[in-house]
């Protein structure tokens, strides 16, 4: 239970909108009259409409020239019109009813849009309330013609240009980021004037506006909810109990883990509604859930309650993915369903994942948008391919993928700085990935059940290496001369390689070895010129 700024919802803020900056317009061979080949990107005003390129100057932005006028609006149509595969989109910023025009084709991808618009990610939102994360390789323009087929559009040239219009908008936007004030938590549930105390400081009753919100209390710091509030409480963990105080009968207590208060109520009615909603917030939001071993499909609708879970076992179900937001039902109807794995990414605060043992053929990538991730297991699957986007979780400590199909790991993955545990073992690797050199935070790196026959020379490149696991590998050449430059190696698992010869003096560093169910032929222990060396 902790105090919060981040994440608040656009519900409590009546008075306040987001402010929204400028996107520029698609840089290639189609682009736009004028538009910057390099994609550079100016700031402008909401009032700005581009204009034609003006005759004897060069335009190095389609927004150079922009000015007031309809001019713009038409050049903008016509270079739609010239060919086919042109249209735009409307891009968004979360909580924001501002939005920009951005010219692209049917074969921009979302990489490129993203960049224009200095993002991070881009983001389907319905007005059903579904949130669709687009991977990095998707075509935004297709997604949005397809929508726009969906609901009966036929005219190609119409379809073209309602990207233009915001009242798309109502019903499909994209905008950089989930929507706040969509989610469960962000439901206002009590908000009144209630006399607040804080028992942490010298401060007495004061008359203040308070709002449950989800799992979270903001208490403002007059009696009307104006501004930003003077303190947000997250009642995760926390407790809320009955107290009574010698000038306030009705009242509860609000403890945190570093702060505690005291809500004044009038009445009996009003101070137990408020106790029976906070006691059931508090009890309904775990940190953690295990959920393993359940047959699963779908993560209950329920746990979606909980947008601060931190840690989520989902091993040995059947989770599946699903990007529609709709499903039909026995009698025909259209139902909206959440719950499937590329749901998980409204879990903002989540830093444990396992989906191990769930029949998974492909990697989700839309688990590439779980920042917060240290450590994430999706072990036990078919999966053949790790994406490209597994380089945005750059907080992943550990990484399970051992008995899958892999025979290659992704370039992306040497960004991930702080990775300190990968498994590899019992996929389909002739070799150790050269990509592992540049990962010098490794520590513990596991090979076992491979198809390896051989430890390369530049392992020495792994310079914190603690524990190396090689075992039921096919080792058919020496240990590399290169190992005995590794300090931190503490601990190897060559059992069952086909070693035949052993050096100890490459291993001056290493406490515990496991060279079992070999055929030795050689052994030797010591470097000096009365070296033993033992012969099998």
């Amino acid at each position: 239970m902790e105090m919060s700024w981040s994440h608040t919802p656009s519900s409590v803020w009546w008075a306040l909108e987001a402010s929204s900056s400028g996107v520029s317009l698609e840089g290639d061979q189609n682009s736009p009259p004028g538009a910057d080949p390099h994609g550079s990107m100016r700031a402008r005003s909401p009032t700005l409409r581009p204009r034609p390129q003006m005759p004897g100057k060069e335009v190095t932005n389609f927004y150079d020239y922009a000015g007031e006028g309809e001019e713009g609006e038409e050049d903008t149509e016509e270079w739609i019109l010239q060919q086919p595969n042109r249209g735009a989109i409307r891009v968004y910023q979360p909580g924001s009813t501002y939005s920009e025009p951005v010219c692209c084709t049917t074969d921009t991808t979302a990489d490129t849009i993203i960049a224009r618009c200095l993002a991070k990610e881009l983001v389907v939102h319905y007005g059903s309330g579904q949130n669709q994360w687009i991977r990095f390789d998707q075509k935004p323009l297709e997604i949005q013609n397809g929508f726009l087929r969906s609901l009966g559009y036929t005219d190609p040239r119409r379809i073209q240009l309602e990207g233009l219009s915001s009242d798309l908008g109502h019903l499909f936007r994209f905008v950089t980021g989930y929507e706040q004030g969509k989610r469960p938590e962000d439901k206002v549930q009590l908000a009144c004037p209630l006399r607040v105390k804080e028992m942490t400081g010298l401060s007495g009753w004061n008359k203040r506006f308070c709002v449950l919100c989800g799992a979270r209390l903001f208490i403002f710091s007059t009696s009307r909810p104006k501004g930003k509030p003077a303190l947000v409480l997250d009642l995760t963990g926390g407790k809320v109990l009955e107290h009574k105080s010698k000038k306030s009968y009705y009242c509860v207590r609000v403890s945190a883990s570093r702060r505690e208060v005291l809500l004044s109520f009038d009445s009996r009615m009003e101070q137990s509604r408020w106790l029976e909603r906070a006691a059931k917030v508090v009890s309904k939001h775990p940190l953690e859930a295990n959920l393993s071993g359940n047959s699963l499909q779908r993560v209950p609708k329920y746990f979606f309650l909980n947008y601060y879970l931190v840690a989520l076992n989902l091993s040995r179900n059947f989770m599946k993915e699903n990007y529609s937001h709709t499903v039909s039902s026995r009698l025909g109807s259209k139902v909206r369903v959440i719950g499937w794995i590329n749901n998980l990414a409204y879990f903002r605060h989540l830093v444990s994942l396992s989906l191990s043992g769930n029949q998974l053929e492909q990697f989700p990538v839309s688990l590439c948008t779980l920042f917060t991730l240290q450590e994430l297991d999706i072990s036990c699957n078919r999966i053949k391919v790790i994406p490209q986007e597994i380089q945005r979780l750059t907080n992943l400590t550990t990484l399970l993928l051992h008995s899958n199909h892999l025979t290659s790991l992704p370039r992306g993955l040497v960004d991930l700085r702080r990775l300190t545990t990968l498994v590899l073992a019992f996929n389909r690797f002739i070799e150790l990935p050269p990509l592992l050199k540049e990962v010098p935070s490794l520590s513990t790196l596991i090979m076992s059940g491979n198809n390896i026959s051989s430890i390369p020379e530049d392992i020495s490149l792994i310079e914190n290496l603690r524990h190396l696991d090689y075992r039921l590998n096919q080792l058919k050449s020496r240990l590399p001369s290169s190992t005995q430059e590794l300090p931190a190696l503490s601990r190897l698992n060559l059992r069952g390689t086909d070693i035949r010869e052993l050096d100890m003096k490459l291993l001056p560093f290493v406490e515990d070895l496991n060279c079992s169910d070999n055929k030795l032929k050689s052994l030797t222990l010591y470097e000096s010129p009365s070296a033993y060396t033992d012969s099998f």
